[in-house]
């Protein structure tokens, strides 16, 4: 599923796994977020952090949250 935040909410519920990437910066004019990940319902299986680099503006990490 690729966003806006309002398909993120009604797609969140149907999902069993969770692939996201997290980039490590601020963004003022952003105008769509991903909804907070309620711990209680789901567990974070892996997670890859990667630095920014030559092809890659930001820092970010890679995540996979499995639905317990």
């Amino acid at each position: 599923v690729i966003g806006g935040g309002e398909i993120y909410k009604l797609a969140i519920e149907k999902a069993d796994n969770i692939y996201i990437t997290r980039v490590h910066a601020s963004f003022a004019d952003a105008d769509a977020h991903f909804p907070n990940i309620d711990e209680s319902k789901w567990q974070l299986d892996s997670n890859e952090d990667f630095e920014k680099d030559e092809k890659h503006a930001y820092a970010y990490s890679f995540q996979k949250w499995v639905r317990k």
